[in-house]
């Protein structure tokens, strides 16, 4: 089993492929190329001799023919990037050996006709395609009755030119309901597309706001429990329209909160006991949290500063806190957010701008539980005109056992804090 994450250049990249294909036992496999994808044609011998399973980053439909034709056992590959690099390539028979593929792309109907009618081990599919074009039911059909597929899942954007029925009347047919393949369409999304997809939802994260005259069709009755059951990200827009009771919506399974507006989601959708995570884009304020209660809540992550450093309900949870405000804090904020019992009083892991040593001292000293700091320095502050050095943190903190690291590059500083009297 292998594991690799970076951001490289072309040449580092295919030497990265070209290693790994050198490991002959190498059975599973996961990349995650940060800003750039790999490249699979063009390397002499490359070959994955013994690789059944596979996650990465590719941008082409092209290279994910040219990944296939280079390991032949190859049963399971999931592509986590977008591809919306068109299929050039016409014998797209590599793909024969695969069993289960997941991809998120911008293919057309025509793309998945070539290339799934060579994909004939299949058993599990799952898409993720933003093609507007790409939700006729009938088509779809056509394809999928020469596979043999188990599971099919899909999420699919469309045009919110077309009347809803045209849209979900075809995937109503016997085909459809024989496989247990359920669909659901929602129309009249503000974020400018239609949303269908197959129940339960087949993706990780939701993005919910809803309007005035926001309307769902489905061609099955399941409870909306089991819709969103296995959902683990919710990003909350807002509602211009109440919703009444559960009927169309509700999250049981939210661990990351992403919240876009000053209001929670009503609690009649949201289950809020199992949310670790919180992510704002908005300020803070004592009053969000009045008719609600967070007791999973460990992780909190800011892009605004809160209104207030005191939140009552927020005592002693926070573990790992991580602000990412366009300007960095001055010392009187970070002094009042180390003062405060709601916030980082019991916090383990923090990650902040700031600007001057003073910040640092007043961090290190006054939060005794902390495992790591990272410190980030942008607008005229440079980590290298602070120059904070190991003798410094000695003198002006009580920390003896910590291991300091500096990237000039990125301008961050980050501090590993050991608690024993070991010296790291």
């Amino acid at each position: 089993m292998a594991n690799a994450g970076a951001d490289i250049n072309f040449e580092s990249r295919r030497r990265l492929v070209k290693a790994i294909s050198q490991l002959p036992l190498l059975q599973i496999c996961t990349i995650k190329i940060y800003n750039d994808l790999l490249i699979f044609d063009g390397i002499s011998g490359l070959i994955f001799q013994s690789l059944k399973y596979i996650c990465l980053g590719i941008s082409s439909l092209d290279q994910l023919v040219y990944l296939c034709r280079c390991s032949p056992n190859l049963k399971r590959l999931i592509i986590d990037a977008v591809i919306d690099e068109s299929l050039n390539i016409d014998d797209c028979s590599s793909l024969a050996n695969l069993t289960h593929l997941s991809i998120r792309t911008e293919a057309t109907m025509e793309e998945f006709e070539r290339l799934l009618s060579k994909a004939r081990s299949l058993v599990s599919l799952s898409l993720v395609c933003s093609n507007i074009e790409c939700h006729n039911g009938k088509r779809w059909q056509q394809i999928l009755s020469k596979l043999h597929l188990s599971t099919f899942r899909f999420l699919f954007f469309t045009d919110p030119g077309p009347a809803m029925n045209s849209i979900i009347d075809p995937f109503r047919e016997n085909f459809w309901l024989e496989h247990g393949w359920y669909i659901r369409y929602e129309q009249q999304k503000t974020n400018g597309y239609n949303d269908l997809y197959t129940i339960p939802y087949p993706g990780l994260s939701f993005l919910l706001e809803l309007t005035d005259n926001f309307t769902v069709a489905s061609t099955t009755t399941v409870d909306a429990m089991k819709i969103f059951e296995s959902l683990s990200e919710l990003v909350y827009i807002g509602c211009e329209t109440e919703i009444p009771s559960n009927k169309n919506y509700f999250f049981p399974q939210i661990k990351t909160l992403v919240l876009k507006t000053d209001t929670l989601p009503p609690s009649n959708i949201v289950s809020f006991k199992y949310v670790t995570e919180l992510k704002l884009y908005t300020a803070l304020t004592q009053y969000m949290f009045n008719e609600v209660s967070l007791p999973a809540l460990t992780r909190l992550i800011l892009q605004v500063l809160p209104t207030t450093w005191t939140i009552p309900c927020l005592n002693g949870q926070i573990q790992y806190l991580k602000i990412r405000t366009t300007k960095s804090l001055i010392d009187d904020e970070v002094e009042a957010m180390c003062a405060s019992t709601s916030f980082a009083i019991n916090c383990k892991h923090i990650s902040l701008p700031i600007q001057s040593k003073k910040s640092v001292s007043v961090l290190l000293n006054q939060l005794t539980c902390l495992e790591s700091v990272d410190f980030m320095f942008y607008e005229t502050v440079s980590v290298a005109d602070l120059a904070i050095k190991d003798e410094w943190i000695r003198n002006e903190t009580n920390l003896r056992n910590f291991l300091l690291t500096i990237d000039t590059e990125e301008e961050r500083l980050a501090l590993w804090i050991g608690r024993s009297n070991i010296l790291i």
